[in-house]
């Protein structure tokens, strides 16, 4: 997952835009990188299906066939529909899942601590539609067999919890939107891989019906941007 590298990214622009007279460093001094640059991309292992035990202790089954206790090849298990679901679809399933619970609850704070109107119409808007992607996400997750999280994960609880304690205002707006552009970020590049690699039928369609909500709501957030005094570029 790459959103607390691109969450980082966002909170350190949110606070130096939002910092005016903090001392800018002169085109001599030599420049650090961010704190993106330094953190290395988690790496996220694929998940290998156990193999369950033959019937007297793994020999093969007359005839050279396969022993009837074996499960299903590391290409995935087998979804309703003849395919195999591989661990991109389900980690696909459990990350949008996460992204649209952190976006709901997002939504939900920033109609109660927003200061500009324009905060407060994105935050219902977020909760309007992340509920209906995520409404048809647990429908496809049910019928594939897939658990999904209760929670959101630690980077972006750990966004979450900084516009807990932040006091309402222009600052809390800032952060709000640059927060919420960087999670919408992330979470279209894995809607565009899942569509493009997946496998599972299903899940591909969640992920391509997702593309164009997530890009409306980016569009959407970068222009209350400078609304709220934020100065962010788009990449």
């Amino acid at each position: 997952m790459r959103v607390a590298t691109v969450l980082i990214s966002a909170l350190a622009a949110v606070v130096l835009s939002a910092a005016p007279s903090a001392a800018q460093p002169s085109p001599d001094e030599p420049t650090m990188p961010s704190p993106a640059e330094q953190m290395p991309s988690p790496i996220i292992p694929e998940e290998s299906p156990a193999l369950s035990p033959s019937p007297g202790g793994g020999s093969p089954s007359p005839g050279g066939s396969p022993s009837p206790g074996r499960s299903p090849s590391p290409g995935g298990s087998p979804s309703p529909g003849g395919g195999q679901l591989s661990a991109m679809d389900r980690e696909y399933l459990t990350e949008a899942h996460q992204g649209n619970l952190a976006e709901i609850a997002a939504g939900r704070l920033a109609q109660e601590k927003g200061t500009s109107d324009t905060v407060k119409q994105l935050g219902a808007k977020m909760v309007e539609d992340h509920t209906k992607l995520d409404d048809a996400l647990q429908q496809v997750a049910q019928q594939l067999g897939v658990d999904l999280p209760s929670g959101t994960g630690n980077e972006r609880a750990a966004a979450a919890a900084i516009l807990d304690v932040t006091p309402a205002g222009q600052h809390w707006d800032q952060i709000w939107v640059g927060t919420q552009i960087a999670s919408h970020e992330d979470s279209k590049d894995n809607a565009e891989d899942e569509s493009a690699h997946g496998t599972d039928a299903d899940v591909k369609q969640l992920a391509a019906d997702a593309i164009p909500v997530i890009t409306s709501h980016l569009d959407e957030l970068f222009n209350a941007a400078p609304q709220v005094g934020l100065n962010v570029q788009r990449n």
